[in-house]
């Protein structure tokens, strides 16, 4: 038997949270939100013409997370350089690069956001949607579609 052809088109993302992983799915008419533990998995659906604000708000976390990889990258590389012993000098000096790519990477991901999707029912935040670049390039293949779903009355705020 062929495999049926899916409805839903994964957006680029994965959220982490300490519970689950979360991913966004785009479907005809709404968006789907699916979190997943190690045993079990939950949806929600978010339609098109309920959906009354996306809010995205930069965070400082990357900055956090650049300071917390490149301290350490620094101790080991004045320790790697420091070192009489070759292969301790080899150890810290590939534990110094592995954290300094660990930071180039953060950097270029660039600055890390919170996205809270708001109905009038509730808002839900957004775990896929943890850096500004990538939630504002969702938020423009969306925001069409929901302007064609509840007209053009909507007013977009100021991009971040």
């Amino acid at each position: 038997m062929p495999k049926s052809e899916s409805i839903y088109r994964r957006l680029p993302g994965r959220g982490v949270t300490l519970t689950h992983y979360a991913y966004l799915y785009l479907g005809p008419d709404h968006l789907l939100q699916a979190a997943a533990t190690g045993y079990s998995e939950t949806y929600k659906r978010f339609y098109f013409r309920d959906i009354q604000a996306i809010i995205i708000r930069k965070t400082g976390m990357w900055i956090i997370g650049l300071l917390a990889l490149l301290v350490p990258a620094v101790l080991f590389a004045i320790g790697a350089i420091s070192a009489t012993d070759g292969v301790a000098a080899a150890i810290l000096g590939t534990i110094a690069g592995a954290l300094f790519l660990g930071s180039l990477i953060n950097l270029l991901l660039g600055p890390s956001c919170v996205c809270h999707l708001q109905t009038a029912v509730q808002t839900e935040r957004l775990p896929s949607l943890n850096r500004v670049r990538k939630a504002q390039k969702i938020l423009n293949q969306i925001r069409p579609l929901i302007e064609a779903e509840q007209g053009k009355s909507i007013a977009a705020a100021e991009p971040i």
